[in-house]
């Protein structure tokens, strides 16, 4: 019973961290992110700040989509 309460509890924590992480870097901006994605090791993690390099102007210009539809 013990290890099963362990395992719960590491999964709980892990979720609530990711979560946090994931709302701070939205706020803070994609730059984060590619710090994060080239300080940690691993070629996946290197591919995929390639991909975050390539996507901040959609990221930038959904707000200001938005903005233009409640205009018109």
């Amino acid at each position: 019973m013990t290890v099963s309460v362990v395992v719960v509890v590491v999964v709980v924590v892990v979720v609530v961290v990711v979560v946090v992480v994931v709302l701070v870097l939205v706020k803070v901006g994609m730059a984060v992110v590619v710090v994060v994605v080239y300080k940690s090791p691993g070629e996946e993690r290197g591919r995929v700040g390639i991909l975050v390099n390539r996507e901040p102007n959609p990221m930038t210009q959904r707000p200001n989509l938005s903005t233009r539809i409640k205009q018109i």
